[in-house]
C-alpha cells in the first residue's frame, strides 16, 4: 500500500521507486483487472521477473488535499503529464476510461476514434471503461455457465446467444437513461430482470414495470416523466446507430449489470418450473467474483487472438 501524496509529488516518487516500471490506473476494477493481466503473463512467459518488475498504481494513492482536479480519471492523467514533463523515461504507463470522449451522439452515435486512442504515456480504454471489453457473447456465456448455479444456465445462455444483438440495444439505451436521470445507481436499481420481455428472436423493455418500481422507491413524478422522455430520445437514437457501436458506447459499470439482470430472465424464460427461484440464483455470483471470472475469460480469448484488447499495456509489460 502507498502513502497518500499530492499529485505534483509523483515524479519523485517515481524517481526513487525500486519497481523498473509502473502501471497507473484509476481504481480497483482497473487494478484487479491489470494485475491479472501481468500475472498471466507472466506464467506463459515463464519469466516471474514480468511480474515483480511492474507495480500498479492507482488514482486513490492521491490525496484530496491541495487537489484542483476531481475524478480518477482527470488526476492520472495530469499524473501522467507530470511524469512526461519532468522524467525521461518510459517507466510509467497510464490508462484511463475513455468515458464519452469522442463518441458524436447526434441522430444517431458515430464513434470518432474506432480504435484505442494513446496520448504520450496515456492509454485510453477502447469503449466506456475497462466493463466494455467484457461485453462479447463468447465471454459472457463462457462466465454465466462456470459461476451460476442454476440447472437452467446453460439452456438461459443460449437464448441469450440468440437475443444478443437486441440485447445490446435495450442495454444502451438504458444506460444512457441510467446517466441523465439524477441518480445513476439508485436508477439503473430499478431494472429488474422482470422488466424484460423476451420472444424467439428479441428482447423488449417493459416501461410500465419500471415506472412501477421506480414509484415504489420514492421517485418524484418529475424524475419519472424526465427518464420516460430520456428512453424516448435515446431509442430512437441507438437504433439508427451501427451495432459494432454500441458495445463500446455503453456506460460500462450500468452496461455490464444489466448484462447479468437479462441473462436472469433468459433463465426466467426458459425455466420450466420454479422460475422465479433460478432466475434469482442467476444473480447470486457477487459482482466482484463476476468481474473477475470475466477478466480470466477476456485474457484468455486474447491469448487465441480473438478478442479486443489494449496491447500497447501489453507491450509496455513485456518490454525490459
Amino acid at each position: 500500500m502507498t502513502i497518500p501524496m499530492k499529485i505534483n509529488e509523483y515524479p519523485v516518487y517515481i524517481k526513487f521507486s525500486s519497481y523498473k516500471k509502473h502501471l497507473l490506473v484509476e481504481g480497483s476494477s482497473d487494478w484487479n483487472a491489470f494485475k491479472k493481466i501481468i500475472h498471466t503473463i507472466s506464467e506463459i512467459q515463464e519469466d516471474e521477473s514480468i511480474a515483480e518488475d511492474i507495480f500498479i498504481d492507482t488514482a486513490e494513492m492521491f490525496s484530496n488535499s491541495g487537489n484542483e482536479v476531481h475524478g480518477n480519471r482527470m488526476k492520472v492523467e495530469l499524473a501522467c503529464k507530470l511524469i512526461e514533463e519532468k522524467i525521461s523515461s518510459g517507466k510509467v504507463l497510464g490508462f484511463v476510461d475513455r468515458e464519452f470522449r469522442n463518441f458524436t451522439i447526434d441522430s444517431k452515435i458515430t464513434d470518432e476514434i474506432n480504435k484505442h486512442y494513446r496520448d504520450g504515456i496515456i492509454i485510453w480504454s477502447r469503449g466506456h471503461s475497462i466493463e466494455n471489453y467484457l461485453f462479447n457473447i463468447r465471454i459472457l456465456k463462457s462466465v454465466f455457465q462456470d459461476i451460476t448455479d442454476t440447472r437452467y444456465r446453460y439452456d438461459a445462455s443460449i437464448k441469450f446467444n440468440k437475443i444478443f444483438a437486441s440485447i445490446l440495444v435495450n442495454v444502451c439505451i438504458l444506460s444512457f437513461v441510467c446517466c441523465e436521470s439524477d441518480n445513476i445507481d439508485r436508477t439503473s436499481n430499478q431494472i429488474t430482470f422482470n422488466c424484460f420481455n423476451i420472444s424467439d428472436d428479441k428482447i423488449s423493455f417493459n416501461m410500465e414495470i419500471f415506472v412501477e418500481n421506480l414509484r415504489n422507491n420514492g421517485f418524484s413524478i418529475e424524475n419519472i416523466q424526465k427518464i420516460k422522455d430520456s428512453f424516448d430520445k435515446y431509442q430512437n437514437i441507438v437504433h439508427n446507430t451501427d451495432p459494432s457501436v454500441l458495445r463500446w458506447i455503453c456506460h460500462g459499470h450500468v452496461g455490464i449489470n444489466l448484462l447479468w439482470v437479462i441473462f436472469a430472465q433468459c433463465v426466467y424464460n426458459v425455466c420450466l418450473e420454479s422460475p422465479q427461484t433460478e432466475a434469482n440464483k442467476a444473480l447470486m455470483p457477487k459482482k466482484d467474483l463476476r468481474f473477475k471470472q470475466s477478466i480470466s475469460t477476456w485474457i484468455t480469448y486474447y491469448l487465441q487472438d480473438q478478442e479486443e484488447f489494449p496491447v500497447d499495456v501489453v507491450n509496455f509489460i513485456l518490454n525490459p
